[in-house]
Formats: structure tokens, C-alpha cells, sequence
């Protein structure tokens, strides 16, 4: 369960690199990653044309919750 409330966010790096995605050949993307503590560090990929400082709080938090509804989850193959 994700701490109630606010919760610290260290931006330790961010770079562009060409997209992945076939539907994006010739476009960059932003790879940013950040920190929350020593044991959690991720990186969250945006669209470079789409990347705007202001919208990083949601799109971390909503990157958070996407990762929290996983954990712990059992998975047949």
C-alpha cells in the first residue's frame, strides 16, 4: 500500500533517446528517472513533444499507481 499523502520524488536523470515504438520511428522520447528511495528508483518514458515539466507530479503518480496495482500479483505462464 503507497504511503498516504505526499511523497518525495528525486529526479536523477533525464535523456532523450530515439523512440522504441514502431508506430514512433524517427521520434524521441523522454526518459526520465526518478527516485522515491534508495531501494526504488524507476524511469518513466514520455513522448518528447508531450513532455511538460508541470504535468511530471501526475504523470509520476500515476506511473506509482500502475506499478503498486502489479506488486505482489501471481502470475500463470
Amino acid at each position: 500500500m503507497p504511503p498516504e499523502g505526499p511523497q518525495k520524488v528525486r529526479i536523477i536523470h533525464m535523456t532523450d533517446m530515439p523512440s522504441g515504438a514502431p508506430e514512433r520511428v524517427g521520434k524521441l522520447d523522454r526518459y526520465i528517472t526518478y527516485q522515491l528511495d534508495a531501494m526504488r528508483t524507476y524511469i518513466l518514458i514520455v513522448a518528447k513533444e508531450e513532455y511538460r515539466e508541470e504535468d511530471l507530479p501526475r504523470l509520476i503518480k500515476a506511473d506509482l499507481e500502475e506499478k503498486e496495482r502489479l506488486i505482489g500479483k501471481e502470475l500463470e505462464i
